[in-house]
């Protein structure tokens, strides 16, 4: 046989071989940008149970300002929520204080990712969604 038709099938073999041995490298590069990406967009979902919270503080303030205590019903606060990946619970209310749970599933998994904000805006991320 001709030397061409060797080389031309070598570069065949080569180009194969190549192939197969990167199949595994180009899933592997897949899966870590979606995990990088998944991760990016539950950081920013995050922003928004951080801005809620801000928002359940003001509504309580408003309230004890009105009526002298704080208080555990989210009719009473008026509160006008939008499309959002979390829900909340006013979890207790005194008229020293209140505790707000702030809670959603971010990235569709069995974890939930579970905050807490009390009267004087302390937030308290207790169960984070974003790294699990």
């Amino acid at each position: 046989m001709k030397p061409i038709f060797w080389f031309i099938l070598a570069i065949i073999v080569i180009g194969v071989a190549l192939n197969l041995l990167t199949k595994g490298k180009k899933g592997e590069i897949k899966e870590k940008a979606r995990v990088k990406s998944t991760e990016s967009q539950s950081k920013a979902y995050q922003i928004e149970a951080k801005e809620l919270a801000k928002y359940i503080c003001v509504k309580e303030q408003a309230f004890f300002a009105k009526n002298g205590h704080f208080t555990a019903s989210k009719d009473s606060l008026q509160f006008v929520m939008g499309m959002s990946h979390y829900k909340f619970d006013i979890v207790s209310a005194t008229e020293f204080g209140f505790k707000a749970k702030i809670y959603g599933n971010i990235d569709n998994d069995r974890v939930v990712d579970t905050w807490f904000v009390d009267q004087d805006g302390n937030l308290e991320h207790t169960i984070d969604d974003a790294i699990r």
